[in-house]
């Protein structure tokens, strides 16, 4: 038509069938454009959909991984009391020993120096003041070593309420809830982190073969809360999504 045109500019039946055509043309291309949008639009809305989905089941995944190490954590603090118990009748243990034993069997370690600080002594007035002050320096070894057992049953026993109440709390935390529990988690961290300090402490301080019992036990402990702490310190580091 548009060589038609080119010989014969007025020739109507050409010019007609050439606009005709090139508005059929046009509607063509303009419904192919629409159908290519809609398509791209639908391919956008299920890809959108998709990756809702994944993230979904993702975080799903990562909330119930995150249930099960709280449930671990849950059970490492009820290990931990179990160990404090017997660490408790360790201590009942030793003290009863303690109170059954004659003074010369609570500090046969004592003997040594105390004969040695005895011959170095120039300045005693009487043997009567040598033996008296003898007899309280055997004792006080012995009644330190009693107030630091007491005072080590006592804490136990507070770390145990301790263990219970973070038990307790950990049955009311919820994954999906990642700040208040994120918070919480890092309470307990710090309480165990100071827990641990204190019980370092404490067998440091043991250096009589007696309380070797006690000494395992509480070793052994320490490696439980070492898991605990490294639970806790991964719940608090997770990034939310």
């Amino acid at each position: 038509y548009t060589r038609v045109l080119q010989r014969d500019p007025d020739h109507e039946d050409a010019r007609y069938n050439k606009e005709y055509l090139e508005k059929i043309l046009q509607q063509q291309r303009e419904e192919q454009e629409r159908q290519e949008q809609e398509q791209r639009e639908e391919q956008e809305r299920l890809e959108e959909e998709q990756r809702e989905e994944q993230e979904r089941l993702e975080q799903e995944q990562k909330e119930k991984e995150q249930q099960q190490q709280l449930e671990q954590l849950k059970e490492l603090l009820e290990q931990e009391n179990e160990l404090k118990q017997q660490q408790l009748e360790e201590i009942d243990k030793q003290e009863a020993q303690n109170e059954n034993m004659t003074p010369e069997e609570k500090q046969p370690e004592q003997n040594a120096a105390e004969e040695n600080n005895e011959s170095k002594d120039d300045h005693q007035n009487s043997s009567a003041d040598s033996q008296g002050q003898q007899q309280t320096e055997n004792e006080q070894p012995q009644n330190d070593k009693d107030k630091d057992l007491e005072d080590l049953a006592r804490q136990i026993m507070e770390d145990i309420i301790q263990n219970d109440e973070k038990r307790e709390k950990l049955d009311q935390l919820n994954p999906k809830n990642q700040e208040e529990m994120k918070q919480e988690l890092k309470e307990m961290a710090e309480q165990k982190a100071q827990q641990m300090a204190e019980q370092q402490d404490a067998l440091e301080e043991m250096d009589s073969p007696e309380l070797q019992g006690l000494k395992d036990l509480m070793a052994e402990e320490k490696k439980l809360q070492e898991k605990s702490l490294e639970l806790m310190e991964k719940l608090i580091a997770e990034k939310k999504e």
